[in-house]
């Protein structure tokens, strides 16, 4: 009799062990599933809130479009010098936008037209100057784009808010030559270094997260251009006022 005892003792141990082996692999799979879910859930909440704060770039960049609109050209600057950069070099991945700025303390400060914001070893795009375009600062009236503006509300993000900054610079592009203006000589084969400006708007999401799929706060980035309505480098009429047509 003790044999088959010992029989039975044995297959019901075994079978324990299948048991607690089935609960184990159980449990691996259900984590796996679960972390699955939640790294899914964050990449669809950073490409939400990615989508945010682009709508809140773009409002902001038609803000300027209206102030250039009702108060001129000469409003297209900004009313205040921004703050330093947080970082002495320049990092991979800033998340200060005023980590781009070049010569800050002196007073002809620059701002880096990078080819990825996100990604500075991409390099700056073709033909801008080393040290960024010059940063256009007019604190007096004409001066009337905001440098930054904090608690942003960002439309479907829950309550979420984000900080604009806005960066106007003299734009680097190639000018008008008589050659593109179908060989019109009253055209100058030259342009005003002031006719052209880079209006360069960057959102950071001001509620930080510690998920490294969401964040914490990568800024999105959006440029455009605007030139002159009414050229400087264009002849005048007898009455003072600029004649020749928008070329931008």
């Amino acid at each position: 009799m003790s044999p088959r005892l010992s029989i039975a003792g044995d297959e019901r141990g075994f079978t324990l062990v299948e048991v607690l082996v089935a609960m184990l692999i159980s449990l691996v799979v259900i984590a796996a599933m679960t972390t699955t879910f939640v790294q899914n859930s964050d990449s669809s909440l950073a490409g939400q809130r990615q989508a945010q704060l682009y709508s809140v770039a773009q409002q902001q960049i038609e803000k300027v479009r209206a102030i250039v609109s009702q108060y001129g050209f000469t409003a297209l600057a900004q009313s205040a010098k921004p703050l330093a950069p947080t970082d002495a070099t320049l990092p991979t991945s800033p998340t200060d936008p005023n980590d781009f700025i070049v010569n800050w303390s002196s007073a002809a400060p620059s701002y880096l037209i990078e080819a990825n914001y996100n990604h500075t070893t991409d390099g700056q795009i073709a033909n801008a100057p080393t040290n960024g375009e010059p940063l256009e600062i007019d604190t007096t009236t004409p001066g009337r784009v905001t440098t930054k503006t904090t608690a942003v509300p960002v439309a479907g993000a829950g309550g979420a808010t984000a900080t604009v900054y806005t960066y106007v610079t003299q734009a680097t592009v190639p000018c008008l030559t008589r050659a593109t203006a179908f060989a019109n000589t009253s055209v100058p084969t030259t342009c005003s270094a002031d006719d052209v400006r880079r209006v360069t708007v960057a959102a950071v999401l001001d509620n930080s997260t510690t998920s490294k799929s969401i964040g914490p706060n990568t800024p999105v980035y959006l440029s455009t251009v605007f030139s002159n309505p009414v050229p400087s480098n264009q002849p005048q009429s007898s009455i003072g006022l600029r004649l020749g047509l928008n070329i931008g």
